[in-house]
């Protein structure tokens, strides 16, 4: 994810906020991190990527089918069967066939607590997500805290880090503001494989986008395409923006209904991206009927009043 955002920095508490990360500098209250590995605003990948969909996958499903499509490589996550114990304070949930787990917030107090006894030696991630707004949630590893936050929202993944055969993972995630509300509950767990994880990133480092100009409405650079593809952007697909490519206005794609795509042949290109406010005319044309109707309704209403002042005084 921080390659395909093109993240260079991150903000956080803990480290396990994030992934592949070292502290630089901290507060009282923050800590910032940057990214060891950093991606590029623009990389070449293969034509495959067009049939990403991220939101028809699960979170690491979504991160292993992009980089088998964009690279041709195998996965780096395996996802690990969903055998922890899940439970609320009173008793344990079972699963649905959709995978999710309900339970009803009778006060304020409501939450998930999920075990989970770790089957083998890995670098662990874990997803988990509630429909309602979570107030609290700490994660322990054999008892020690290795994340906690209080902020409100419904998901987010967490970097439990390299775990052994046998520790015991546990999550509790509190539910706020809902009671007498039924929530539903989905967690996973997966296991990570940097080695492999490397040889995608090398893929993706081939080439990539040298940003010479970088303004509020331009971005030029140049690319040395290693071979023919798509060269991903993570800059938003939505209207307005524009891409030439050696000087020749060129379609752009969206990627994964999200990101810019260019189709690129082998060759050194220079990649030029433009920024106008979209539907600026159309904007012009119903300002100027808007103008004109007020003008009519002010004439109109003049006309009245003088008829309406005529009568009266006659």
């Amino acid at each position: 994810l921080n390659y395909m955002f093109n993240v260079k920095y991150c903000i956080g508490l803990y480290d396990s906020t994030f992934s592949d990360v070292d502290e630089v500098a901290h507060d009282e209250n923050m800590k910032l991190y940057k990214v060891k590995r950093e991606g590029s605003l623009g990389y070449m990948v293969d034509d495959a990527v067009r049939e990403w969909n991220p939101i028809k996958t699960q979170l690491f499903d979504g991160q292993n089918d992009f980089a088998g499509k964009a690279t041709g490589e195998d996965p780096f996550f395996t996802v690990l069967p969903r055998d922890a114990t899940v439970e609320v304070g009173y008793g344990k949930l079972k699963e649905k066939e959709n995978g999710k787990f309900s339970f009803v917030v009778v006060d304020e107090m409501t939450g998930v607590l999920v075990t989970y006894i770790v089957p083998e030696d890995m670098d662990l991630y874990m997803y988990s997500y509630i429909d309602k707004e979570y107030g609290f949630r700490q994660v322990k590893v054999d008892g020690q805290v290795v994340y906690q936050d209080d902020e409100y929202r419904t998901a987010g993944t967490i970097h439990i880090g390299n775990v052994k055969k046998g520790q015991k993972v546990t999550l509790m995630q509190i539910v706020a503001r809902c009671i007498g509300e039924e929530a539903e509950f989905q967690y996973q767990f997966a296991s990570y494989d940097d080695e492999q994880y490397e040889k995608i990133y090398e893929k993706l480092s081939e080439s990539t986008l040298k940003v010479d100009t970088f303004e509020d409405t331009y971005i030029k650079g140049t690319i040395d395409a290693k071979r023919d593809g798509i060269m991903m952007t993570s800059i938003p697909a939505k209207d307005g923006f524009s891409v030439y490519v050696d000087g020749n206005k060129t379609e752009f794609e969206a990627v994964g209904n999200a990101f810019i795509g260019v189709p690129l042949s082998a060759c050194n290109h220079t990649i030029e991206f433009r920024y106008a406010t979209p539907y600026v005319k159309e904007r012009a044309i119903i300002s100027l009927i808007g103008l004109f109707a007020f003008v009519v309704i002010c004439f109109i209403e003049k006309i009245v009043l003088k008829k309406q002042n005529d009568e009266q005084i006659a």
